[in-house]
C-alpha cells in the first residue's frame, strides 16, 4: 500500500492540476483480497486478487494462485507434481483446453484466435483440485487486457502427472 501510495504522489507532483477538474485520471484506486479457491484434503489452493486504477483507459488486475500440499506442509509448483520433462505435454493439454473452452478450430493458430503467445506454457500461477490441474493466465500474459483472466482445466488423466 505504501510503494502506492507514493506513486500517485510522484505522478501527481508533475502535474498542474490547476486546471483540472476532479477528472477520473486523479482518483486511483486500488483493492485486494484473498479467497480459498480449492479446499479438500490435503488440497488447498489460495487465490490473491488485486486491481488497480491508476488513471487512463482501465485498470488492472488478476489473480495469483498458490498451491499447498497441506499432508506435506508446503508450497508447491507444476514441478513438484509433474514427471520430469512435464512441459511439452502440458503445454500440449493447455492448448487443447484452450481450444475447446474458447471453440478455437484445430486449423486456426492460438495467435489468430487473439492470444500474443504461439504455445500455451505451464505457469506457477496453477493449483490443484481431486479432478486435475488448474493454471490461470493474468491479463497480458498471454492475450490482450480485454481477454481478461485466461483459467484453463486440465482434467486428472491429461495433466501429465
Amino acid at each position: 500500500m505504501d510503494s502506492f501510495f507514493a506513486s500517485y504522489k510522484s505522478s501527481a507532483s508533475d502535474v498542474d492540476s490547476a486546471s483540472m477538474n476532479d477528472g477520473p485520471s486523479w482518483r486511483w484506486s486500488t483493492q485486494s483480497g484473498s479467497v480459498i479457491a480449492w479446499n479438500q484434503w490435503p488440497l488447498l489452493a489460495i487465490e490473491n486478487w488485486s486491481y488497480d486504477f491508476t488513471g487512463g483507459a482501465h485498470g488492472n488486475g488478476g489473480s495469483i494462485f498458490s498451491a499447498y500440499d497441506l499432508a506435506q506442509q508446503k508450497k508447491i509448483t507444476p514441478a513438484d507434481v509433474f514427471k520430469p520433462n512435464y512441459k511439452p505435454v502440458v503445454t500440449a493439454a493447455l492448448e487443447k483446453a484452450y481450444r475447446k473452452k474458447y471453440k478455437v478450430p484445430a486449423g486456426q493458430s492460438l495467435r489468430q484466435a487473439g492470444l500474443s503467445v504461439d504455445k500455451i506454457a505451464p505457469n506457477d500461477n496453477f493449483f490443484l483440485t481431486s479432478h486435475g490441474a488448474v493454471f490461470s493466465y493474468t491479463p497480458y500474459e498471454i492475450a490482450a487486457y480485454a481477454a481478461g483472466q485466461i483459467t484453463l482445466f486440465l482434467p486428472g488423466q491429461t495433466s501429465g502427472r
